[in-house]
């Protein structure tokens, strides 16, 4: 409230602002109708909706630092526009963000998903494990099987490096908190080590045909 809060607003505006205009020629005023469906994947049946849909691409953005959800939510929603295949409809998808490591460093970031043929098959997989999931509690946390897939794949580190990459992204540090921190984590694993071969294999399988998608492997 108050100066402080209008400083706080003053800071925040610049960066906003210049966010809209880059963002803004990639939103055109032609954009499609929202495209409900209904799919069928392996025994699944998905049924929604997609919205922010225009001539050239999908379209998503996010005004925050994004991390290993926004680019599995983004993901997901790419995968369901290629399986529907719909006439007159494109099948990229664009993720606005912002990337840096602190506040002063931070700058907008586009990832493009290229179009993909199995989408199908890569649905099937994601729901699969999403139905293990019901059942037990997946060794899976998105920032930092995120972490691992991009040290492990992209940058081709050794196991063991892209684990420790992994884990200080699972435990934080001072300034930020890990995903150790939340509670239904900690209420699931207690104080077990999760990093097992299992979080190892579906943080690859969850994330390298995303990471192939964005062009990075």
């Amino acid at each position: 409230h108050g100066p402080v809060g209008q400083c706080v607003y003053e800071g925040l505006l610049a960066g906003v602002e210049q966010f809209a205009r880059r963002l803004s020629p990639l939103i055109s005023k032609n954009a499609h109708e929202t495209l409900a469906f209904q799919l069928d994947a392996g025994g699944f049946s998905l049924k929604g909706s997609l919205d922010h849909v225009f001539k050239e691409a999908m379209i998503r953005y996010r005004y925050a630092l994004l991390k290993g959800r926004d680019l599995l939510t983004g993901w997901i929603h790419h995968l369901g526009l290629n399986a529907l295949r719909a006439q007159g409809y494109p099948r990229r998808t664009l993720l606005a963000g912002l990337t840096g490591r602190c506040a002063g460093e931070r700058k907008g970031v586009l990832h493009e998903y290229a179009p993909v043929e199995d989408s199908e098959k890569i649905l099937e997989a994601l729901l699969k494990r999403y139905w293990e999931g019901l059942r037990k509690a997946l060794p899976f946390f998105p920032e930092s099987s995120w972490t691992y897939a991009q040290a492990l794949v992209v940058k081709q580190k050794p196991r063991q490096s892209a684990l420790e990459q992994a884990r200080k992204a699972w435990e934080g540090t001072e300034r930020s908190r890990g995903e150790s921190a939340d509670p239904f984590y900690r209420l699931c694993f207690g104080s077990t080590d999760p990093f097992d071969r299992a979080f190892e294999e579906i943080s690859v399988e969850v994330f390298e045909p995303l990471l192939k998608s964005l062009g990075q492997i």
